[in-house]
């Protein structure tokens, strides 16, 4: 998992501005959305401009952390961002209910940095790192409080009105960013066979076990004849297990993304649909957009599992994993410039 703090010059009185304008609502037949054609089209024609915000259509076991992103360190250097990448407790020896404390600690450290410098952090990830970013994002934004700088001022009374307003204007979390992620643990989707035929990278097989190791889970899954994941969601579930929103972000509830919209933070994401992770993390982006929460989407037809990570260096690696890379990269800077 990667953190990302847009360093703020204090010579300059602007500071990164939120994104108000939200994505439109997409319906289940995605009409009017700009999808890339397998593996070979250029990007740069197949791209919908929605409000200010670029639609590209564009997934790694729980297990395995982001550490490829240092390739995105080098094209961030011309733009006022400090990155560092963070080493998580791995799985099985250190499971969600282990990791994810922790890593709530440390955020929760991170963002009150953050706060008092006037910084704003994006959480990025890719692959392991794609759970890990939502699932911090909406714990934060349902539970994490900046200190204003009234609270340590007994003689002033705020109402709680007042209070919330500066907790969302002041809050230091921009943007998550998410390539590739597992969003459901459970693994149910029944489209996830089909994306199994076509899968380069990681299998069902290979999804579901390292899921159990993650979620501490002994009972095997299943694909579902649901024709949605979401749909199957329970209401009552064990804490961090599969059914917990936690490990499993497609199964966040309504008003968390309506949090996640009011205190101003973006989630952008890539897809690659040649992968067993993708119908999952499509059903996630669509909630984002029909929930009307600000972001950015690459899906790439036909592409595979983390394909930005195949962009090697220089004129090494694959043209449209340099373009999926390009594309992340342009998520920073635009995050950093506030627009």
């Amino acid at each position: 998992m990667v953190k990302v703090k847009v360093k703020v010059n204090p010579d300059d009185p602007r500071k990164p501005s939120r994104k108000e304008t939200a994505s439109p609502r997409l319906g289940d037949s995605d009409e009017g959305v700009s999808r890339p054609e397998p593996a070979g089209d250029d990007i740069s024609s197949q791209v919908n401009d929605y409000s200010q915000h670029r639609q590209r259509r564009g997934s790694d076991p729980v297990t395995e952390p982001d550490s490829e992103s240092k390739s995105d360190h080098r094209d961030a250097q011309d733009v006022d961002i400090e990155i560092t990448l963070v080493s998580h407790p791995l799985a099985p020896a250190s499971p969600a209910s282990e990791t994810l404390p922790a890593l709530r600690r440390w955020l929760s450290q991170i963002l009150d940095d953050a706060a008092a410098q006037g910084d704003a952090v994006t959480l990025m990830g890719d692959s392991s790192g794609g759970n890990l970013a939502p699932s911090l994002g909406f714990w934060a934004v349902e539970n994490y409080h900046a200190t204003t700088s009234t609270d340590n001022n007994p003689d002033r009374v705020r109402t709680h009105q007042a209070e919330q307003t500066d907790q969302d204007v002041n809050f230091p979390l921009a943007s998550l960013i998410c390539i590739s992620p597992p969003v459901d643990m459970r693994n149910i989707n029944p489209c996830i066979s089909e994306s199994n035929k076509h899968d380069p990278v990681l299998t069902m097989e290979l999804t579901s076990r390292v899921a159990r190791d993650w979620t501490a889970d002994t009972t095997p899954s299943s694909p579902s004849t649901k024709a949605s994941s979401v749909s199957a969601a329970p209401r009552m579930f064990v804490p961090f297990s599969a059914e917990d929103p936690s490990t499993s972000p497609l199964l966040i509830p309504v008003s968390a993304f309506h949090m996640l919209k009011q205190r101003g933070v973006a989630s952008h994401g890539v897809i690659g649909t040649h992968d067993v992770l993708a119908p999952d993390a499509l059903e996630f982006m669509r909630r984002c957009e029909s929930l009307e929460v600000v972001g950015r989407w690459l899906v790439w037809e036909g592409h595979m599992h983390c394909f930005p990570l195949a962009c090697g260096w220089r004129r090494l690696g694959l043209r449209q994993g340099r373009e999926g890379r390009g594309f992340v990269v342009s998520l920073l800077k635009d995050d950093a410039a506030g627009c």
